[in-house]
């Protein structure tokens, strides 16, 4: 499979767990994220996932699914706080408001998951992103993603919290 038909497959996979529509994706250079280190992000105003081509001619398949999961899982809490959200999955109101506020006033990486981006890896919204695609990846492959120290616990109760929700659905 070739790694956009693999962005593909792990886009409409992750949606469907998720419960939510597929957004769109697109695919831009480095210039458009100032870094060669940042590979995707989620765009909330256009429901969209975009890319960087250069980091996905580079990256292993499985980085792919786990960004790909990562960033779904952004579209799933946007599409929560804009009451567009109709799976299974329910979120509280105090979560969906600090969601909420974080998407308001979002750290951005730098593009190095280091004790230094520890601003960005410690919002909620990036626990739980990154909780997902190791839930995912577990699920799917039997294979752990890495998961940076000081998240370790965080991402442990909250992938404890995924098993509880979802059951993956055949591919």
């Amino acid at each position: 499979m070739d790694k956009y038909a693999l962005i593909n497959y792990g886009i409409k996979l992750g949606s469907k767990v998720l419960g939510i529509s597929e957004p769109s994706v697109v695919f831009v250079g480095n210039d458009v994220f100032g870094s060669s280190k940042i590979n995707a992000m989620f765009l909330p105003e256009e429901s969209s996932i975009v890319f960087n081509e250069y980091w996905v001619e580079e990256a292993l398949d499985i980085e792919i699914l786990i960004t790909c999961f990562h960033e779904l899982r952004h579209t799933f809490q946007y599409k929560s706080i804009s009451n567009q959200h109709i799976g299974d999955e329910q979120i509280d109101s105090n979560k969906i408001s600090l969601w909420k506020k974080e998407f308001d006033s979002y750290k951005q990486s730098r593009g190095d998951l280091v004790a230094e981006d520890e601003e960005y890896l410690l919002q909620d919204i990036e626990v739980d992103a990154i909780a997902f695609a190791h839930f995912m990846i577990k699920s799917l492959f039997d294979q752990r993603t890495y998961v940076p120290d000081i998240l370790k616990s965080l991402v442990s109760d909250r992938v404890e919290l995924f098993k509880l929700s979802y059951t993956l659905l055949e591919q």
